[in-house]
């Protein structure tokens, strides 16, 4: 500290004793200027400021110079300040081109009326400066006042105080003024009788012409032309102001005298725009003309008293601006008469408050006059208004409340009712029947009445879960082709049984996997293609997918078509309402709640989209809807062929546990790892699993996560919690979910293999692991059909075709166990069991089995009973046509290559 106080104090020394000044601001440029004149010509000249330049002929350009000297380098910005009359101007320093004002030659144009202010970068500063102004006027003089360099502060006070009050303000006023105008024009042109408003509105025209003036030469004009008329408009604007006294207060004064004021500021006004040839000309004249209006103040002054002394209150107002005006237009005289120049020229502001104060007047007693005439008539007639508003609306919210509450019972009851009257009618007839398959036939049907019954009630739920803000979305990655893909297949055996054709398409660019609920996807895809069907009796039914670009992002768009009865243009909202259908009688002929429409777009919209319907009755109909496409992890790659000659005998050496619970998976697994040289065992649940690891030692375990007694997860877990983490695991699912590949990382596994099962990246994963690498988490196979499952083996065919023999006899065994966990509806099991099928068709390519089980199980997982039958009837009917696929193929030995 003692050292910076010596820097300072040896700095200070050292300043006084060199007897240098520093650069102060503001530093005036008034003096060392030469003139010289560029047009019609002469020679140079020393000049000093204020300058006031009259040219020989009507246009003058003259070109000015000054040199300057800078003791010191500026320490702070530096401005330029110009004070000078509107022109054309252009400024150099040091031979660089600072700016231009206005406009040259030929396109001459005034510059603005305010003080010119500009900053400096200190690098264009010298200690030796120059200073050039160019300066071009027609018809006027050239008059500069001041030229300085100045401080941040004085032309912060210029820019944003003296400018504003003295050219800026003043448009502000103008636009007021023209307002003003306007408004008593349209009065006048709704009450011809009121010749005051239109006075007083020409008045206020002419006060705006001035007040533009004051603010901006008027570019549109020569400037002598410019400077008469905007002085013109002042004059005249005050002989009608005069007259318009006389009209609104009704003062005694005959129409001679009015006619005889308005024609003498017209013809002043003439005179003033007609006789001037140069600008002093035209300060002259209206310094002449100001005669005029002071005598137009002082009789302003006396009817304002005459007025005040009658008991207006208006006279005060009146009396008010008068006297302001006076006062801030003496202070201008005062200044000319001087020749200063004030910081602030008051006129115009005084005529603004005069102005604003006849305004005043107007309004007060206009209100005073109007007030009692419709104080009661106003508030009679709102009031009147007001209740029959209210009446109107209450009537109409009564009435809309009636038919939703009648609507609502009448729908509810007829679809409750219906299969209630069938439960209870098949729980009649099973008292009295014997027939073992009669009996079974009635329990089928009233466990579907039931379903349908269940749903119904699930629906009202779901209805009043949105109304509550209560329903609440699933977020999990999924694959979206398989969602559509199952609708459309359990769909289209609806629209085949009705005859009516189906298609349904996935462009080009959906993705595969992608984040959502696809419980509630698939349920509004299954509303809105059911409604499809339900209503088309001839044509049919086109389901389409695609992804398109809008705004910023990426939106799945489903869109549905039919050919069915339509829906009319005025019940084409009504239908995304609760209860509601097209009409009664399609609520009779086609049955439904009519929740429907309401769910779907419900739904849709806590996904973030909407929905969209266009139909004409008679042809069809359009839904689509759109969503937020984000993708998931998790890729397609196809791989075909059989395992290469590389990778035979890679494993040898090495003992591998395989544990999976699906005998042909069992199979193919243990397979391909033999056929690599490995050796392997089998367990079938994860505890037998954790038994042989503790009696044996294996080099890697193949872990199935789904598994009944201890499942993959479990096993994993205690498995690590008895020989640690030096034995590798590696997971088999057939859930290629984020979330699954999270939960099998956390049990501890190695790696994740997606089923089915592809050869070659199993002996990979497998060998990746066992020589210390790090594991992998699989991708889902894009190869599709039983040819394609017998194709990758190669030239082990047999191999292939003993694994699907396997799977007809286990298939069977499955479903067995999958009806007996229904029936029972032990959720668990069922939910095992399906995702075993799952997984065994996945295997074998079958992608249609494996997609019906997909929603199975889920359907499982949610213990989803009103849509549980229906997705059983799909995976009974998928596997089925799977097992003859089978049959046909092994009977053919490969002859042929149907689809799976």
């Amino acid at each position: 500290m003692k050292g910076v106080s010596c820097v300072l104090l040896l700095s200070l020394v050292v300043g006084i004793l060199s007897g240098e000044e520093g650069f102060v601001l503001p530093h005036e440029l008034s003096s060392g200027w030469t003139l010289v004149p560029l047009f019609p010509g002469g020679g140079p000249q020393d000049v000093s400021l204020p300058l006031d330049y009259r040219p020989a002929g009507p246009r003058g350009e003259i070109l000015l110079r000054c040199t300057f000297t800078l003791p010191s380098s500026p320490t702070e910005p530096v401005y330029l300040l110009v004070d000078r009359l509107p022109g054309a101007y252009r400024y150099i320093l040091n031979g660089v081109f600072l700016d231009e004002e206005g406009g040259f030659p030929p396109r001459f144009a005034h510059s603005r009326r305010d003080i010119y202010v500009r900053y400096i970068p200190p690098m264009q500063l010298r200690e030796e400066n120059e200073l050039v102004i160019v300066a071009y006027e027609e018809r006027s003089r050239i008059r500069i006042r001041r030229v300085a360099l100045v401080d941040e502060r004085e032309a912060f006070l210029v820019r944003n105080v003296r400018n504003v009050l003295n050219a800026r303000i003043y448009g502000y006023f103008a636009f007021l003024s023209l307002f003003v105008s306007l408004y008593f024009f349209g009065l006048y042109a709704n009450r011809r009788r009121e010749r005051g408003f239109f006075f007083y509105a020409v008045s206020n025209l002419g006060i705006a012409l001035y007040f533009v003036r004051m603010a901006s030469p008027l570019a549109f004009l020569p400037p002598v032309l410019s400077y008469s008329v905007s002085k013109a408009g002042l004059i005249v604007s005050l002989g009608y102001l005069f007259v318009f006294y006389f009209e609104f207060f009704s003062l005694r004064g005959s129409d001679r005298l009015k006619r005889y004021v308005l024609t003498l500021v017209w013809v002043v006004g003439g005179f003033m725009v007609l006789v001037p040839q140069t600008l002093q000309d035209a300060e002259r004249v209206f310094a002449s003309s100001l005669v005029l209006g002071f005598a137009f103040l002082v009789s302003y002054v006396v009817i304002s008293i005459i007025i005040f002394r009658h008991g207006a209150r208006e006279g005060g107002f009146l009396l008010i601006g008068t006297g302001l005006l006076v006062l801030l237009g003496g202070h201008d005289i005062v200044y000319k008469v001087m020749g200063r120049e004030p910081f602030v020229w008051l006129q115009g502001i005084g005529i603004f408050i005069f102005e604003a104060m006849i305004f005043i007047t107007l309004a007060s007693r206009t209100m005073r006059v109007y007030a009692r005439l419709e104080e009661y008539s106003t508030g009679i007639e709102e009031e009147v208004a007001r209740r029959t508003r209210e009446l109107r609306e209450a009537n109409r919210l009564l009435e809309k409340a009636n038919r939703a509450k009648s609507e609502f019972l009448a729908n509810v009851s007829h679809e409750m009712r219906t299969p209630l009257h069938a439960i209870m009618g098949f729980a009649e007839a099973l008292k009295g029947e014997q027939d073992p398959r009669e009996r079974e036939g009635h329990l089928q049907l009233l466990l579907s009445e039931a379903q349908r019954l269940k749903v119904l009630i699930d629906e009202i739920l779901d209805v009043e879960k949105m109304e509550q803000g209560k329903l609440t979305l699933d977020e999990s990655p999924f694959n979206l082709h398989e969602v559509v893909g199952y609708v459309c297949r359990v769909m289209e055996e609806n629209a085949r049984r009705k005859g009516l054709s189906f298609s349904f398409e996935i462009e080009d660019g959906v993705p595969v996997w992608v984040v959502g609920d696809p419980f509630r996807l698939q349920q509004v895809i299954m509303n809105l293609v059911g409604n499809a069907v339900k209503f088309t009796e001839e044509g049919g039914v086109r389901v389409r997918v695609g992804c398109v670009e809008e705004g910023e992002g990426r939106w799945i768009e489903v869109e549905v078509r039919d050919t069915g009865i339509g829906i009319p243009e005025e019940m084409r909202e009504k239908v995304f309402e609760s209860f509601v259908q097209a009409d009664t009688s399609t609520t009779r002929r086609y049955g439904g709640s009519g929740l429907g429409m309401t769910i779907a777009r419900e739904l849709v919209r806590l996904m973030g989209g909407d929905v969209w319907l266009e139909s004409e009755v008679g042809k069809g109909t359009r839904v689509w809807f759109r969503i937020p496409c984000v993708e998931a992890m998790a890729g397609v790659e196809a791989e075909g062929g059989a395992l290469e000659e590389g990778t035979r005998g890679v494993l040898e050496g090495h003992r591998i546990l395989v544990v999976e619970d699906y005998m042909p998976n069992q199979k193919i697994v243990s397979l391909v790892l033999s056929e690599a040289g490995a050796e392997v065992e089998v367990a079938v649940n994860g505890r037998e699993a954790l038994e042989k690891v503790a009696q044996g030692r294996y080099d890697l375990v193949l872990m199935d996560v789904h598994m009944p007694v201890m499942d993959g997860l479990e096993a994993t877990r205690r498995i690590r919690a008895l020989v640690g983490g030096d034995l590798p695991i590696v997971g088999l699912t057939a859930d290629a979910y984020r979330e699954d590949v999270r939960r099998c990382r956390e049990a501890g596994m190695d790696g994740v293999l997606i089923k089915p099962i592809r050869r070659k990246e199993m002996v990979e994963e497998v060998r990746r692991l066992l020589s210390g690498r790090g594991g992998s988490e699989g991708e889902e196979d894009a190869r599709e059909g039983i040819g394609a499952f017998v194709e990758e083996f190669g030239d082990l065919r047999e191999r292939a075709f003993e694994i699907l023999e396997g799977f007809l006899d286990e298939a069977e065994r499955q479903w067995e166990r999958i009806e007996g966990a229904w029936e029972g509806r032990d959720w668990e099991a069922l939910h095992r069991e399906v995702h075993a099928l799952k997984g065994g068709a996945a295997n074998l390519y079958a992608r249609s089995l494996r997609d019906a089980a997909l929603a199975a199980q889920e359907a499982a997982r949610q213990h989803d009973e009103g849509r549980m039958p229906d997705l059983l009837d799909a995976v009974r009917r998928e596997l089925s046509r799977l097992q003859e696929e089978i049959r046909t193929f092994l009977a053919g030995r490969g002859g042929g290559e149907p689809g799976g």
